[in-house]
């Protein structure tokens, strides 16, 4: 039997909601893990690193199943240096299929809930040891954060007239 792509795997779980057929599968156990429990936030920069995607999905020398056991020595080692770690990590993204480079990308940020926004807490809950009401906090608060960075910015001591040009506001 082939082994499906992750990408396939967690699609299957958002579309359906079950979980239980993947319980046993140790990669979903660690992705769900470092995509909803804080204590498991990558020491990686905000933001996507500079990479070149995967052209050919079919055709990617490695995939996230047998990157799997690189995950804890690359990302929670406090002992490699930024850029090495960083260096590491374009080379992963650089290596595995553009639907699980993104799901990477997604679990790094901790907001794997934009891709499959149907897998909650809750969900991976079922599979990995997370404390939800924490996993819960932390995704509201990202959400927060992306609405306040859409909204403009309200100067105290300026203000937009009609024609949208600042003025300064009447003390």
């Amino acid at each position: 039997m082939a082994v499906k792509y992750i990408d396939k795997i967690l699609q299957d779980i958002n579309d359906t909601g079950d979980v239980e057929k993947y319980k046993d599968d140790a990669l979903v156990k660690i992705i769900f893990e470092n995509a909803f429990n804080p204590a498991n936030k990558w020491i990686l920069p905000e933001g996507n690193p500079p990479y070149k995607p995967s052209e050919e999905d079919d055709m990617s020398p490695t995939n996230m199943y047998l990157e799997a056991r690189r995950i804890g020595y690359i990302f929670k080692r406090e002992d490699l240096t930024p850029v090495k770690r960083e260096g590491l990590f374009i080379e992963m993204l650089e290596s595995v299929p553009h639907a699980e480079a993104k799901i990477l990308l997604a679990i790094k940020d901790q907001r794997l809930d934009k891709i499959y926004p149907k897998i909650t807490p809750e969900l991976a809950s079922k599979v990995a040891d997370i404390d939800t009401k924490e996993a819960d906090k932390m995704i509201a608060d990202a959400k927060d954060a992306e609405e306040k960075a859409k909204k403009p910015h309200q100067s105290k001591t300026q203000k937009r007239d009609a024609s949208g040009k600042f003025t300064k506001k009447a003390k």
